[in-house]
């Protein structure tokens, strides 16, 4: 359990007072948390280990996710722009 708190404060702290990064690093805790947590429901190393990979590679396609709705956002407004551009 301290070393789940270690890990959940040591990513905070950093992804906190880094200077030259954007807000979107911060969720690092929370992502952490969410991986690291995955072995307390379980009694064998192994089944948690399971469910940490589960719980990454679940993280992982919400990241890829948000990556492709910001892309489609962004050709859509780009469309929108030159709508709008060509009838003035």
């Amino acid at each position: 359990m301290w070393e789940f708190a270690a890990a959940t404060t040591v990513a905070s702290l950093i992804s906190f007072f880094m200077l030259n990064i954007g807000g979107n690093w911060r969720t690092a805790a929370a992502a952490t948390a969410i991986v690291l947590g995955a072995g307390f429901d379980t009694f064998t190393r192994n089944a948690g280990m399971h469910e940490a990979l589960i719980r990454t590679a679940e993280v992982l396609g919400g990241c890829l996710m948000a990556l492709v709705i910001a892309w489609v956002a962004n050709k859509v407004w780009a469309a929108g722009e030159e709508i709008i551009g060509a009838g003035t």
